[in-house]
């Protein structure tokens, strides 16, 4: 077969089509229509694994041994969880994530040139960039110019769905906030199921987008602007320090680039800045950590450690049906990624998650990469703020880390 050039018209496709149902499986609206969102999510799931075939088919394979070893592990966990879980139903996505998606995604990142590579997470950017001009667009007309709904749609999201409102199915207006002003305040969800899942992809965009931000290009900056105002239409607390985290690590960079004269008023004005903000963000995150919400999340990691506990190696089988999901006084019990995963699958589920953390955190202080140190403090934030524990954008995250420790994609990029 005739090899698929990198920057040929198909590959450009294939790589698209691939980061785009990673982003739409990623409790999007359309992967979450009641009724049908499992066959939605399956579909999407197949079309991303059909993508990697036809971009790995064609190529020299070659893998590395820690990449082996990471495939074969990742296989004989998920099978031993499998065997573990009581009834399987509802557990053939998870297998295909497992067994299929992960490891070829995890052979096709390690068979590529930095310059696919470096493409790919560009054209993840790029697209999140267009939902997030296209989002903007909506919240500012729905905001000021009271732009009205086209219809609703029922989704599986709450118990036992939602109705939500949907705006040429291109913009949905999912959530509103109460705990900042005391007031309904709209946030931007733009086509996913509520605003902190998109901020989610949003902080995702900015990582990808700081790992290329070498040259400190003007698109580059452009993106990040982006990025970060439709962060701050979220109105997610999470999400905005992730963001911030992360610009922060490339202010030094745009401050080594400016003029001399600039420089020292740009720091100063920083500075100021960064005083007015700190009494502003800790009012915020004190309004947020009183909602029923945060609680929640609390007493959720506080009954999963203690099931954790009872089962520490092995959990109780991949989604095990959980008492206090039906309690919602007691907390749901499933309101972050690690403790779902621990308790599903123990310490041997868990070390997937947990070991390219550990390296990613060795290689960045051995290479002195600080986007590397960036790149796993945010990425446990979202562990323990996120449920994405089974989604292709948590298996995507996981491949790029131990990709770019492996085959040092990034490494000539020192700062």
């Amino acid at each position: 077969m005739k090899k698929i050039d990198n920057n040929s018209l198909l590959c450009k496709i294939l790589q698209y089509i691939l980061v785009f149902t990673i982003i739409l499986e990623c409790n999007s609206i359309y992967s979450q229509i009641y009724g049908c969102h499992l066959i939605i999510r399956l579909v999407m799931t197949v079309i991303a694994i059909i993508s990697i075939i036809f971009l790995i088919i064609p190529k020299k394979i070659k893998i590395h041994k820690p990449i082996l070893f990471f495939i074969i592990y990742d296989i004989l966990c998920v099978i031993m969880m499998l065997i573990n879980t009581d009834s399987l139903s509802g557990n053939g996505i998870i297998t295909l994530v497992f067994l299929i998606f992960l490891p070829l995604l995890l052979i096709y990142l390690s068979n590529i040139t930095k310059e696919e590579f470096k493409n790919l997470l560009t054209k993840f950017v790029n697209v999140v960039v267009v939902l997030s001009v296209i989002s903007l667009i909506f919240y500012i007309l729905i905001v000021l110019l009271k732009l009205k709904p086209t219809t609703t749609i029922k989704i599986v999201w709450g118990k036992p769905y939602s109705l939500i409102e949907s705006y040429y199915h291109l913009y949905f207006n999912t959530q509103d906030v109460w705990w900042l002003t005391g007031k309904s305040l709209m946030r931007n969800t733009g086509i996913f199921c509520e605003g902190p899942m998109y901020a989610l992809i949003l902080v995702v965009a900015l990582i990808f987008n700081n790992l290329l931000n070498f040259k400190n290009t003007k698109s580059n900056l452009l993106k990040t602007i982006i990025l970060f105002i439709t962060m701050l239409t979220t109105i997610s607390v999470t999400g905005i320090i992730c963001s911030i985290i992360i610009i922060a690590t490339n202010i030094k960079k745009y401050v080594l680039d400016m003029k001399k004269s600039y420089r020292k008023w740009f720091v100063i004005s920083l500075l100021i800045v960064i005083i007015c903000t700190i009494p502003i963000g800790l009012s915020f995150l004190s309004k947020k950590m009183n909602t029923s919400s945060a609680i929640h999340r609390n007493m959720d990691i506080e009954i999963g450690l203690n099931t954790f506990l009872e089962k520490p190696l092995i959990g109780h089988g991949i989604n095990h049906e959980r008492a206090t999901e039906i309690d919602y006084e007691n907390g749901y019990g499933y309101s972050n990624t690690i403790i779902p995963v621990i308790t599903d699958g123990g310490i041997l589920l868990g070390a997937i998650y947990i070991i390219p953390i550990v390296l990613l955190i060795i290689d960045g202080i051995k290479k002195r990469k600080i986007n590397y140190l960036t790149f796993s403090l945010v990425f446990i934030i979202l562990l323990f703020t996120t449920l994405i524990q089974y989604r292709l954008i948590m298996m995507l995250l996981i491949s790029i880390i131990y990709c770019i420790i492996y085959n040092d994609y990034l490494v000539e990029e020192n700062i």
